[in-house]
């Protein structure tokens, strides 16, 4: 039990690790912004089928990512809102100090 446990939470832990790059999987082309994502989803699918989980600890894990995408799914629309201004501010010649402003909003 006490090993199971350990290996739930470490399975939590990478899943909100990852959550983040696997609500926002592009569609289109990849930029260097999402470089990646889709590989580390196959990777954490791929550790918790080696670990001998539960059919209780699976449906647990799944439960949990789902409700994180919907969690999570805001703050990504609020960053690539802030990523998509910089662009736009970098592409117009914007001054230093919006251009500042641009990555601090953004990080």
């Amino acid at each position: 039990m006490k090993r199971s446990s350990r290996i739930l939470s470490l399975a939590l832990a990478a899943l909100a690790a990852s959550a983040a790059a696997v609500a926002n999987e592009p569609s289109g082309p990849t930029t260097s912004l999402h470089v990646g994502h889709g590989h580390r989803l196959r990777q954490f699918e791929r550790c918790l089928s080696t670990v001998g989980l539960s059919t209780e600890q699976q449906a647990a894990i799944q439960s949990i990512r789902s409700d994180s995408r919907a969690a999570i799914q805001p703050d990504l629309a609020a960053l690539k809102a802030a990523h998509a201004k910089l662009q736009a501010d970098l592409s117009s010649g914007a001054d230093k100090s919006v251009l500042g402003q641009d990555v601090l909003d953004q990080d």
